[in-house]
């Protein structure tokens, strides 16, 4: 097992566990959304989400066919919880509160946090929404001085019974965050690294210093650790968006932080026994002349979406989650950024791009329940077998086991690893398998590939990953 979670990089700063020591996770196929207030909910605004029980009937309703199904909300008050509350709640579906503000105003005293939040706003919206109030986000991207205090407030909501079952959503930097990110001291120098700080040339697209890489590996191992040692997170996320004219020009860049920062939280989690999410870049600059045009954020389309995705789920990941909600004019330095829906709450410009990807990631996830991960097999990353994998001759590709030679069966599933293009090989397998079947992700339909055999012949084009499920009578 340690073999296989050995990426370009060693995780030994992670942890090393033997295989019996991971647990199970169901993976439900519905997504997450992290909600903004946007300029739906600018003053004197009339189609708030959070203060117009029809405009958070539509809200809901435009998020929910296209996959979300779990919804963080923003800072609000016990009205507005209320209204978006009873939307979500029609709908048979969940929300979390956001934790940060009103933890930070009782100064870290549980019993002012109980007295002010609790008592007055939490333990009201369990009682009237009872399941549907599903969880608590706490502060998104906590820094490392901040895990003592949230661990904290961990432990404080684990003392109130009408409480101690909701579940707690921690989403984290991504790997490539500069240390005033990393650490939370210093927000107005957050920022991602440049490649060249953890040893990529992006002139010659390779990775020229393993120790700056390794520098940031190990930093980031050890911050994701303690969050997940110490706050106990059910979900524990992370928001890489790889589609920006930096990476876009620097794949050797993006691949490092990509299978470093989805080996890192699989890991985590799968040892945990918790879940781990990604969020999906759902957002688009939408400004002409951004300030910083070589990390803006740039339209990632529903091929882009599903390529992420498909990465993701051959590092064995379980879910994801959608940013941004709506268009939006200042969280994100100031400048417009559409979302997935308009600031009327009705679908937007990215909207139609994240339903095609939900298409995708919800056949897989489904498939995938119920078989364990076991590690992944990628010769460009040093791993060239795995326990069903014998032989992989491209280096195009990542292929992530679920389940083991001994079973019944097995599923692969392959992923492409260059964003675009077509990508043909064949996967040797370690012995014979009486069917091999393949998942139609246009019908959803199980299709025969072969029988009696210990090859697969794979190809990825339209969509950058395949299923594949191998049976033995």
């Amino acid at each position: 097992m340690n073999r296989k979670i050995t990426a370009v990089l060693t995780l030994a700063a992670v942890v090393s566990v033997p295989l019996i020591a991971i647990a199970q996770v169901a993976k439900p196929t519905g997504t997450f959304a992290f909600l903004s207030r946007a300029d739906s909910c600018a003053d004197g605004s009339s189609s708030c989400f959070l203060t117009s029980p029809q405009d958070a009937t539509q809200a809901v309703n435009s998020l929910r066919q296209i996959g979300v199904t779990d919804f963080l909300l923003p800072s609000s008050t016990l009205a507005e919880m209320q209204t978006i509350g009873a939307a979500v709640q029609a709908q048979n579906l969940r929300f979390y509160t956001y934790e940060r503000w009103e933890w930070e105003a009782a100064k870290g005293s549980c019993e002012a946090y109980k007295k002010d939040r609790v008592d007055a706003e939490l333990i009201p919206l369990r009682n009237q929404f009872g399941g549907a109030f599903a969880g608590v986000q706490f502060k998104d991207e906590p820094g490392t001085t901040e895990i003592d205090s949230y661990r904290d407030l961990r432990n404080c909501l684990a003392q109130v019974p009408q409480l101690s079952d909701l579940k707690v959503f921690v989403n984290l930097v991504p790997l490539n965050a500069n240390a005033a990110s990393l650490s939370g001291s210093a927000p107005k120098d957050a920022d991602s690294l440049d490649p060249s700080a953890y040893g990529v040339d992006c002139s010659s697209n390779r990775l020229i210093s393993r120790p700056l890489a390794q520098a940031m590996v190990d930093n980031y191992s050890n911050y994701a650790r303690r969050v997940a040692e110490e706050i106990v997170p059910d979900y524990l996320a992370f928001n890489f968006y790889p589609v920006t004219n930096q990476m876009a020009n620097c794949s050797a860049a993006r691949e490092l932080v990509m299978s470093e920062n989805m080996a890192i939280i699989s890991l985590l989690t799968r040892i945990g026994g918790t879940t781990s999410v990604a969020y999906l870049q759902n957002v688009k600059v939408g400004v002409s002349a951004p300030r910083n045009p070589e990390k803006a954020l740039r339209y990632a389309n529903f091929h882009s979406l599903r390529w992420y995705a498909a990465w993701f789920f051959a590092f064995g990941g379980d879910r994801f989650s959608n940013f941004l909600s709506h268009d939006n004019t200042k969280d994100i330095g100031n400048e417009f950024h559409y979302g997935l829906l308009n600031a009327g709450n009705a679908p937007g410009l990215l909207a139609s791009d994240q339903q095609s990807t939900y298409g995708f990631t919800s056949q897989v996830a489904s498939k995938l329940d119920g078989f364990t991960y076991q590690g992944y097999v990628a010769p460009w990353l040093g791993v060239p077998t795995g326990g069903v994998v014998g032989w992989l001759p491209s280096q195009e590709v990542t292929i992530g086991e679920y389940g083991v030679n001994t079973d019944h069966q097995a599923l692969l599933f392959v992923a492409r690893r260059p964003m675009v293009g077509t990508v043909d090989t064949v996967v040797g397998l370690s012995h014979w398998w009486d069917k091999v079947e393949m998942l139609n992700f246009n019908t959803g339909l199980w299709e025969l590939q072969a029988t009696s055999t210990n090859e697969i012949n794979v190809s990825l084009g339209a969509f950058p990953g395949a299923l594949y499920r191998l049976t033995v009578n």
